[in-house]
């Protein structure tokens, strides 16, 4: 069976780094699961998965594991176009305020 995926939320980042925006995705029109990323990499943008820092060792880790490589690359375009919708809105929604 093949998952339904969704963007349920993104928002922007502020500031001018690799991270573009922070977002959220629906499954199935079901289960939230929050805190995805979507950076700029050295080979083109990409999906960072929800991650939590160990309080032992230090170390960060996937909170979220992505088996299906098909599914993870549906993802990462679904991420990408939402993004770019979203970037066009504001943009016009600045000319329109100038």
């Amino acid at each position: 069976m093949k998952s339904e995926i969704q963007i349920n939320a993104m928002n922007i980042s502020k500031f001018d780094g690799k991270v573009k925006a922070f977002f959220d995705i629906l499954v199935n029109g079901e289960i939230v699961i929050k805190g995805f990323k979507l950076v700029d990499g050295n080979n083109g943008r990409f999906v960072s998965m929800p991650r939590e820092k160990s309080s032992k060792s230090e170390e960060w880790f996937d909170r979220v594991l992505l088996l299906n490589n098909d599914l993870k690359l549906d993802l990462e375009m679904l991420a990408n176009t939402h993004y770019l919708k979203m970037i066009k809105i504001q943009e016009n929604q600045n000319e329109n305020n100038s």
